[in-house]
């Protein structure tokens, strides 16, 4: 983890985030659906990667791992229609959620990770997010 203070940078990106959620929020309710089960899916994924894994440099590793794997995915998604593209906006989530939560931006930031969830849990049935909590770690 690197950081316990909320800064600029921080700020910026939660700023980012959730201009990426108000274009999020423009999608059809069937495209808002797939991506906030895809996101959600991606987050489980990554947390149970580090589940257990004490903090310290192999913590580090692998959160950075999936951050430049995350930033990778989303550069691929750049077309014409920009912020329009469910798939630039599924792997910009994504990287926002892996940014905020690995703790570079300071405890502040981290916490409001939770904003990416919590709009994949707006889009998702109750049926699909018990599926989901199966899958968490206990």
């Amino acid at each position: 983890m690197f950081g316990l203070f909320e800064n600029k940078q921080g700020k910026a990106l939660v700023a980012e985030t959730l201009r990426t959620i108000e274009h999020a929020d423009l999608l059809s309710a069937k495209d808002k659906n797939k991506v906030a089960k895809n996101v959600f899916t991606k987050i489980i994924k990554a947390i149970n990667e580090i589940d257990g894994v004490p903090l310290g440099p192999k913590l580090d590793k692998i959160m950075q791992k999936q951050i430049q794997d995350a930033t990778k995915q989303r550069q691929k998604q750049i077309t014409a229609k920009e912020e329009r593209n469910p798939k630039w906006i599924e792997t910009a989530l994504f990287e926002s959620f892996l940014l905020m939560n690995c703790g570079k931006f300071g405890e502040k930031i981290s916490k409001q990770s939770i904003i990416v969830g919590g709009w994949c849990r707006e889009n998702m049935t109750q049926a699909e997010l018990n599926k989901f909590e199966k899958k968490l770690p206990k």
